[in-house]
């Protein structure tokens, strides 16, 4: 029979906060790669370009190798929508911080150009990465 309005759970809650085992702990990201991230890579323009162009070439990635068969393979197009506005929304972060990378390198429209073609491409933002981290765009 169910108990509608009252807690049915047998376990006590005084041991759940205790017991190691029972305690729910959110992952917390690694102080390692937060440093890494945050020293080399948010600290300058070119760095968060970086940084922006990787995650959204992963989004790129994710969008074309997963979400795109599951709809067409699977007939479940729910994450070509929800993939599909994370990759959006991170490619709009691309372009907003290569514009503020142009301004502040004195990148020419040319120059420029490479990055924000080679985001519409598959693989493009990690060919593009290794020559803005070599400084030959």
């Amino acid at each position: 029979m169910l108990n509608r309005g009252h807690a049915t759970n047998t376990i006590d809650a005084e041991s759940d906060a205790t017991d190691p085992a029972r305690r729910i702990v959110s992952p917390a990201p690694s102080k390692a790669v937060l440093s890494v991230i945050g020293d080399r890579m948010l600290s300058t323009h070119i760095g968060r370009l970086r940084l922006a162009g990787m995650v959204e070439g992963l989004s790129f990635l994710a969008l074309l190798f997963v979400a795109m068969p599951k709809k067409y393979i699977f007939d479940d197009p729910t994450w070509v929508s929800q993939v599909g506005q994370v990759h959006g929304l991170l490619w709009i972060v691309f372009v907003f911080t290569l514009i503020d990378a142009k301004s502040k390198e004195g990148w020419t429209l040319k120059q420029a150009l490479i990055p924000f073609i080679a985001s519409n491409i598959p693989f493009g933002p990690f060919v593009v990465d290794k020559r803005i981290k070599e400084g030959r765009l």
